[in-house]
């Protein structure tokens, strides 16, 4: 299915072919615009757009990416295993800038006074030290089980399982401490060592916007503090949280596009109404996900240069961006998109607390 990025409905086509390397750009039926220009445009150029909220950028990335002139037709099984291919790498890549957000922050907002403290600092350049050996001797690190004399066929097997789970590990801690380092060397230049953050309403509002692990804990004890929560403990809040924005965002798409045709088909005087888009979960669930990629923006804040204010700003032009996405996807008014982003994030919100509760029962 393909649509016009101006009005966002179905057409037949978006360019003529003429020969073998000729072809014509198609003109909506509809709103007499041309259907789609950025079949033509390279996908570097066509991802700014994203950063613009640029509605047809969006239509053109969800539906007619795939439809571009002269490509090989491919069949729908492979179309279908590419989008959930797709759909897969953008989420895995989804989660891990949430986690690492979620890691840098939560180092941000801890106290100064121990952040600052000189033996924080040097435990964390000697680890940075022991993780990167790891890499440069391409070995699985040490444990007391590799000094216990097994036959080589033993040997290889627990290397070949360690080394995936302790590749995967050390990049983790390799990343968590090498922000922490810049933290620490920002602080020492600014001589914010001698205040705390996060006393304002400010710091609450950020708190709030990003579900930071040290949210429950200012909540119910009034301290902010994140050195007791894991790895593992944070990749979990950002799986759990994210599943359930998304699976709530497409679920209310579906019912409010589903409103829409019936009100449309008891409207009297509307014989012919144009097909609308087919604003599926996947689709929803796309745009979602290349908007949420902005949040790379936050996570390169947080590592060079965090402010508190420039980080909620930038993590409300994410949600504007997931409205502009779904207003895009499903042909609704803005309104209604923004609500639905707020509901979202309301029941975002829910599974953090939710989630702290469990992990305060059972870790």
């Amino acid at each position: 299915m393909v649509v016009c990025v101006h009005c966002g409905l179905k057409v037949q086509t978006l360019y003529h072919i003429y020969g073998r390397k000729s072809y014509c750009l198609a003109t909506c039926t509809h709103c007499g615009e041309i259907a789609d220009k950025y079949v033509e445009w390279e996908l570097p150029i066509v991802i700014i757009g994203l950063f613009l909220f640029k509605i047809d950028i969006y239509r053109h990335l969800v539906y007619n990416r795939s439809s571009r002139p002269f490509q090989n037709d491919a069949t729908l099984s492979h179309n279908r295993r590419a989008t959930i291919l797709k759909l897969m790498l953008l989420s895995l890549s989804v989660v891990l800038l949430d986690s690492f957000s979620i890691i840098t922050s939560c180092a941000y907002v801890t106290q100064k006074c121990t952040l600052c403290d000189k033996s924080t600092k040097l435990k964390d350049q000697r680890m940075m030290e022991e993780l990167l050996s790891y890499f440069t001797d391409a070995s699985v690190p040490y444990t007391k089980e590799h000094f216990i004399h097994d036959d080589i066929e033993t040997s290889l097997k627990r290397e070949s399982t360690l080394s995936i789970s302790s590749l995967l590990s050390n990049m983790a801690r390799i990343m968590f401490h090498y922000s922490k380092l810049n933290l620490i060397e920002r602080h020492e230049t600014t001589n914010e060592c001698s205040s705390h953050i996060n006393d304002n309403r400010i710091g609450k509002l950020y708190l709030i916007l990003l579900q930071n692990p040290t949210l429950y804990n200012w909540i119910k004890y009034g301290i902010k503090d994140c050195q007791y929560i894991s790895e593992v403990e944070i990749m979990t809040l950002s799986i759990c949280r994210l599943l359930g924005y998304y699976i709530f965002i497409s679920i209310s798409s579906i019912m409010v596009s589903k409103c829409r045709r019936v009100k449309h088909r008891k409207a009297k005087g509307h014989k012919h109404i144009p097909d609308d888009n087919e604003s599926s979960i996947i689709n929803v669930t796309f745009a979602l996900l290349l908007s949420f990629h902005i949040k790379a923006l936050v996570l390169m804040m947080n590592i060079w240069r965090p402010r508190i204010t420039i980080l909620i700003v930038i993590e409300l032009y994410i949600y504007l961006s997931n409205a502009i996405g779904l207003r895009a996807t499903c042909n609704i008014s803005n309104i209604t998109a923004l609500m639905m982003v707020f509901f979202g994030t309301i029941f975002k919100l829910c599974i953090y607390f939710i989630w702290s509760k469990v992990c305060k029962m059972y870790f």
